[in-house]
């Protein structure tokens, strides 16, 4: 828990260095860098970021809360005309970390007017999210979507058996 505060705080520190609002450009990309390098790595220890965020100790309450603003800038750069790459790291940082927000955005992002890229982040993103409610909203959607975004989103709907269960009905 020192190594996460620490991270946070090295996180919150480079927000308060750029002294955009909100934080833009390197700053941004660095920061969600930084945020999905602690998200896999949480992932392997068996812990996702989603629930460190949610109910995180006192040590780290303080160190989220300096990091907040990151989830707002990410939702709005994971929709944004800004270059793949980048919008990649926001839709995966979101969700990780904020899985209710990247609930709202990923349907959206599936779409076949998205860059290929895109669509293959938010299949990837429903299966990191770990919530069925999107999966289900997405498998709705079925028959909008591409066939190799499909097949996506089929390899990480059966890497997850709750997500699994939500296409028994699809």
């Amino acid at each position: 828990t020192p190594e996460l505060a620490k991270l946070l705080a090295m996180i919150a520190s480079r927000l308060q260095e750029d002294r955009g609002d909100p934080p833009h450009g390197r700053t941004l990309i660095d920061c969600l860098t930084m945020l999905k390098g602690l998200a896999e790595g949480l992932e392997r220890s068996g812990t996702p970021l989603s629930a460190l965020v949610a109910t995180a100790p006192p040590e780290l309450k303080a160190g989220f809360e300096r990091v907040r603003s990151l989830w707002t800038v990410a939702s709005a750069l994971a929709v944004s005309g800004q270059p793949a790459r980048e919008r990649i790291v926001a839709i995966d940082v979101l969700a990780r970390g904020r899985p209710d927000m990247a609930e709202t955005i990923v349907p959206a992002l599936l779409s076949p007017t998205q860059p290929p890229d895109i669509q293959f982040a938010a299949a990837r993103a429903v299966a990191s999210a770990r919530r069925p409610s999107l999966a289900a909203k997405v498998l709705g959607d079925w028959g909008k979507l591409a066939l190799a975004t499909r097949r996506e989103l089929l390899a990480g709907l059966i890497s997850n058996p709750t997500l699994a269960s939500a296409l028994v009905p699809a």
